[in-house]
């Protein structure tokens, strides 16, 4: 639902920008022959940014929940670090559901929990949770287009955009407070014929200061 909303909203500031004649996304906005059209669809199109933004974050009973975590995550693989610092890994067998946990600044004991992955319509639908440890700072999510999936052959999985759009539960700038977690779900292409994968979610960012990021590796979960 934000995702939609943010989408109109972006068309419409657009065409009032503009003066309209625009179409996208399934929206089309005729030319504006008045100033008073313009700015009315202006401040139309910044009120559906508040709501995408702030209002529906908040209150959609149907999207993502923030819960308190009673404990973290069980896998069946003993974790790794891996070589560029910053991130920890699960590896091993193929797992249905693998997990790796941050180790610098606001990461550390941020656990990330990927799958099990569907395959709909070509389509791979990855459930992800990312659980914040009670004595980490508050987290921020990064936007879906920096979560990336890959697989075995290095192939990389192009988001599903109008799946996003619809059906998605990622939404922009979900905060995270100490101690409760996120469950969303990122899409993707199924482009490539890899049997496990590994996802990156980047830029996770200090609530409290949005200069200090990190980034978070999961690998060895399969791929249907």
């Amino acid at each position: 639902m934000e995702a939609t909303v943010l989408t109109a909203a972006i068309v419409l500031v657009a065409a009032a920008i503009i003066g309209g004649g625009l179409k996208a996304f399934n929206i089309e906005v005729p030319l504006l022959e008045s100033p008073v059209r313009q700015v009315a669809l202006l401040g139309f199109g910044g009120f559906l940014f508040f709501l995408a933004l702030v209002v529906l974050p908040e209150n959609d009973d149907n999207g993502p929940t923030t819960t308190t975590v009673a404990g973290g995550p069980t896998t069946s693989a003993s974790p790794t670090t891996s070589a560029g610092g910053g991130t920890e890994t699960t590896a091993g067998a193929v797992l249905d559901e693998a997990s790796g946990v941050g180790q610098v600044a606001h990461c550390v004991d941020l656990t990330v929990v990927v799958g099990p992955v569907d395959l709909e319509d070509n389509q791979l639908w990855v459930p992800i949770r990312l659980e914040n440890g009670a004595g980490n700072d508050p987290i921020q999510i990064p936007p879906d287009d920096l979560v990336t999936l890959t697989d075995e052959g290095s192939t990389q999985y192009a988001l599903a955009t109008f799946a996003q759009l619809s059906n998605g539960r990622w939404p922009l700038g979900q905060r995270i407070a100490s101690g409760a977690s996120f469950e969303g779900r990122v899409i993707y292409e199924r482009s490539g014929s890899g049997e496990t994968g590994t996802l990156l979610v980047a830029e996770i960012r200090n609530a409290n200061d949005p200069f200090q990021t990190c980034s978070v590796t999961v690998d060895g979960f399969g791929l249907p």
